[in-house]
């Protein structure tokens, strides 16, 4: 048979509108996204709860430029966890030691304040110089790593262009819509399932820092008006511990949450699984304090978040005037208070709350509230 070539279409060059120079398609991309300009403005103050990226900072900061302020980062006492510091010595606390001088000393002067009620400074969230420790550290708390991380970013970066910035180390936050529901599942607990004790353990007597969503709200508040009043402040990152004043051992907070979700609570008659035959459950005997058993009952597992102890406010007491606007005691009945309405007004939220519990925990607590209903 004949050679039959194969067939070749000529080349069809594609129509003009589609071939641009690469300088043009730069541009183009520049107008789109994050990259786009924003309208014209005068300076900005940002407050930032959302964070826990240095990426998730980069994007603003390039996009308003000059025109960034000041920079509020919501940041935690978490950071605490991935730095080198175990705590302070007695003497650095009323010397105000300089940390070289304080990290020259042997571990057995050095204080772990887990154990103690001497709280950590700023200046104690220092990494590790040791590459291993930090990577270790990293792996432990990825949460506070990044926290730190954004702190040490915003730092560099505010140097560079000239704004300033101030990082609020929270601790573990309490109050009303609180999305954790550690309060609120220690709550459920106190109320409707006080027949399951506690098991007695070293933590219970550890001090903890807490932070109500007031001091939250006041903290923010006292860092605008610094920024304001004070302005232009240095460039760069100046973080600030926030929290209540009272450091209290955790067997002491959960007994304020007892005593107010006592107020609420239905009349129980059975008695503690870990209590012997025929004896009285010690809940109905001390209805008032959450039980705590030696070598029995179930681990606690909601506070505290962090290992390395309660944390000193007095420098954002001096340096931007703030004070926690409401005392523990008195916070606390008002977020038991809260979560007792938000049982009737939010049963989607009330359900989670719930399935946060241990399970025998939880068991109970469904069937207690069942019966209230019916």
């Amino acid at each position: 048979p004949p050679h039959n070539p194969p067939h070749n279409p000529p080349h069809n060059p594609p129509h003009p509108s589609f071939r641009k120079p690469k300088e043009e398609k730069r541009k183009k991309k520049k107008k789109r996204g994050h990259d786009r300009e924003l309208p014209a403005m005068g300076v900005v103050l940002v407050v930032d709860f959302c964070a826990y990226k240095p990426r998730h900072i980069k994007n603003l900061v390039k996009a308003l430029g000059k025109r960034l302020r000041h920079y509020v980062f919501i940041s935690t006492d978490s950071v605490y966890e991935v730095s080198k510091a175990k705590g302070r010595t007695k003497s650095q606390m009323d010397n105000d030691v300089d940390d070289d001088d304080y990290w020259k000393k042997d571990d057995k002067e050095r204080v772990d304040v887990g154990n103690s009620a001497l709280p950590l400074k700023e200046s104690d969230a220092v990494r590790p110089e040791d590459e291993s420790d930090r990577r270790r550290l990293k792996r432990a708390d990825k949460y506070g790593h990044r926290k730190l991380k954004c702190e040490e970013y915003l730092d560099r970066k505010g140097r560079r262009i000239g704004f300033s910035a101030t990082s609020l180390r929270f601790a573990d936050v309490i109050g009303p819509y609180d999305g954790t529901d550690r309060f609120w599942s220690t709550y459920l607990w106190f109320k409707y399932a006080r027949a399951y004790p506690i098991r007695k353990e070293e933590e219970l007597d550890r001090r903890i820092s807490l932070t109500s969503s007031k001091d939250a709200v006041a903290s923010i508040l006292c860092s605008l008006r610094r920024c304001l009043e004070k302005h232009p402040l240095p460039p760069g990152n100046v973080a600030f511990n926030i929290a209540s004043d009272r450091t209290p051992r955790l067997i002491e907070f959960l007994k304020l949450i007892a005593q107010n979700a006592s107020a609420s609570l239905p009349s129980q008659s059975s008695s503690s699984p870990f209590a012997e035959p025929g004896a009285c459950s010690d809940a109905v005997k001390n209805i008032n304090d959450p039980i705590v058993l030696e070598g029995k009952g179930i681990e606690y597992p909601y506070f505290p978040s962090v290992t390395r102890g309660p944390i000193d406010v007095s420098s954002a007491q001096k340096t931007l005037g703030w004070r926690s606007p409401s005392s523990l005691s008195s916070f606390v009945k008002e977020t038991c208070q809260f979560f007792d309405q938000a049982e009737r007004e939010f049963p989607n939220e009330t359900e989670d709350a719930v399935d946060n519990l241990p399970r025998r925990i939880r068991k109970k607590v469904r069937s207690r509230m069942q019966q209230l209903i019916t």
